[in-house]
């Protein structure tokens, strides 16, 4: 009778989300799903451990959520391998979708311009559409949560219209402003271009 021994070994993995969460109109998920713990520890063989490098959790499916969700999901079953632990807790933030505008936000020129170039107009309006919680809290802060900028990059001789770029925070579901793009003129007789990373308003 032949034998084929193999050693016992564990590996600590990261957790594979299989989750879809979908929240309901006039509400937004506000944040990436948390999972706790993010990694399982996979027992078995040696030769399969080794081939292992995540391990998916069983399918969750809830939509139409209007309030935040917390929830244990089992890991995925396995008949050659265990699982530890056997189940995870994921969380995801939902709050009721509202929107704020921000007039005379700057235009930050991150570029260096020609003499006799200029962009127009110095300021845009900024619309922006989050969670309730996250806006309150920014508007209590009094900080502008968005930069507008124009990077090298997006500065040619031939443009004549430059859609700037916007940073946000990862909480901000959309974002739109007005003018969409600005405009890039050369003008005869300017004062010297911008500086680098200088502001576009006056």
């Amino acid at each position: 009778m032949d034998y084929e021994l193999d050693i016992v070994a564990q590996k600590k993995v990261r957790v594979q989300p299989h989750v879809e969460l979908g929240a309901a109109d006039g509400y937004v998920l506000t944040r990436s799903l948390v999972i706790v713990p993010d990694s399982v520890v996979i027992v078995g063989s040696q030769t399969v451990v080794d081939t292992i490098q995540r391990w998916r959790t069983a399918s969750v499916r809830r939509t139409d959520l209007r309030k935040s969700i917390v929830e244990l999901v089992p890991m995925e079953r396995s008949p050659i391998v265990r699982v530890l632990p056997e189940k995870v807790l994921i969380k995801g933030v939902v709050q009721p979708l509202a929107e704020v505008t921000y007039y005379d936000v700057p235009v930050r020129i991150e570029a260096q311009l020609p003499p006799d170039a200029e962009i127009l107009p110095p300021m845009v309006t900024v619309i922006i559409r989050a969670g309730l919680e996250d806006i309150e809290q920014t508007l209590d802060s009094r900080t502008l949560p968005v930069t507008v900028r124009i990077g090298q990059q997006q500065v040619s001789s031939d443009a004549e219209l430059i859609e700037p770029s916007i940073v946000a925070p990862s909480w901000v579901h959309s974002v739109a402003w007005q003018p969409r793009f600005l405009v890039y003129r050369q003008v005869k007789g300017a004062l010297a271009g911008s500086a680098i990373s200088k502001d576009a308003s006056p």
